[in-house]
């Protein structure tokens, strides 16, 4: 197996000026590292620390970018307002950056969004409109939706961005994030089995696989595109009739639409997390390592322990630890299962703590 990867061999790249004005406009060299002490049979499990960007989530990557298009093309101008819909992350980040340009930004988000990122929008001064799932419109983003109509309505102050069909957010991720992994990798001498990775708008699953699975390096990588029980998106890529049941789990993956961002030509095959699992592995996580990632992380990283339990040689999996687990303490399934692994990892002999650390 190749050599593990950790945090102290990351190599970092250095800040001009360390006491310069922050810029949000770009987020680079988040950590690699191996998810060490889960159960991962003869595999092991890496981590790209997205939590690490200065807002705390992945979408610090697509924000800049998507922004950056929109006033190239001549669609975003001074004094309108970015209309988004997100399951928060994206508003977040866009709110960080659109403070200091000048823009509004106003959140479209599920009512079921976490008491924190709900504060962090304010905090930002993102206004904010919160949409429930229509039983009648059980096949559509009514929040995307909503969007559209509203820029449509008045273009002269609205714009959405719209990260579900913005080429800008597929290209954030083949251009910048895959590229760092495989910069990241090359220093180790490594490579990538396995990308398991959540389909919520297809941005990082067809911008990280355009980057990593290249004809000239890689060629061989499988893409498992893991999905929350209730996504359609599952059950198209296997072959089978969506369910008009609700998405029982609005954490930012999985949806009820394919997104034009979404390629599923690219997917090698579909697994399906449930919510309770993704949140038990996210707090086995935080217990084995000190890495406390959002109910996205979860959902992913137990899709890829348990290929890699499957698996009779060592391989490698790469996962995104999406977001910060912080933001959803207020959820009482999230924040359970976090005090039950700390339950039992307190519970083994003192003898047993030592020998694993």
């Amino acid at each position: 197996m190749e050599d593990v990867v950790s945090p102290a061999s990351v190599r970092m790249r250095p800040q001009a000026h360390a006491f310069a004005r922050p810029n949000l406009s770009r987020s680079r060299w988040t950590p690699l590292v191996e998810l060490a002490g889960l159960d991962a049979g003869c595999c092991r499990v890496l981590g790209k620390l997205e939590n690490m960007n200065p807002t705390g989530s992945v979408k610090d990557r697509v924000a800049p970018e998507l922004i950056a298009d929109a006033e190239r093309a001549g669609k975003l101008r001074p004094g309108m307002t970015i209309v988004e819909a997100s399951s928060g992350n994206a508003t977040i980040a866009l709110g960080s950056i659109c403070r200091d340009k000048g823009y509004k930004v106003l959140a479209y988000v599920p009512a079921s969004m976490s008491e924190e990122k709900k504060r962090l929008h304010r905090a930002l001064g993102v206004e904010m409109r919160f949409f429930s799932p229509d039983p009648e419109r059980p096949f559509t983003n009514i929040r995307r939706d909503a969007a559209i109509e509203l820029a449509k309505s008045d273009p002269e102050h609205y714009v959405t961005l719209d990260q579900f069909s913005a080429p800008a957010n597929v290209n954030a991720h083949r251009k910048y994030t895959g590229v760092e992994i495989w910069e990241q990798l090359a220093d180790l001498g490594g490579t990538i089995d396995r990308l398991f990775v959540g389909a919520g708008t297809g941005g990082a699953l067809c911008g990280l696989g355009a980057a990593l699975r290249h004809a000239d390096r890689n060629p061989d990588m499988g893409i498992t595109m893991v999905d929350p029980e209730g996504s359609v998106l599952a059950a198209i890529v296997r072959g089978e009739q969506p369910s008009a049941d609700q998405m029982k789990a609005p954490d930012g993956l999985g949806e009820r639409f394919v997104p034009k961002n979404l390629d599923l030509s690219m997917v090698d095959d579909a697994a399906v997390v449930a919510r309770q699992d993704a949140v038990d592995c996210c707090a086995d996580l935080v217990a084995a390592t000190g890495i406390l990632g959002g109910p996205c992380t979860g959902y992913t990283l137990r899709a890829a322990l348990d290929w890699c339990k499957q698996q009779t040689t060592p391989k490698t999996a790469l996962v995104l630890v999406c977001d910060r687990g912080e933001n959803y303490l207020s959820d009482p399934m999230f924040a359970e299962a976090i005090d039950r692994a700390h339950e039992r990892a307190n519970a083994r002999p003192a003898h047993a703590a030592l020998a694993a650390g």
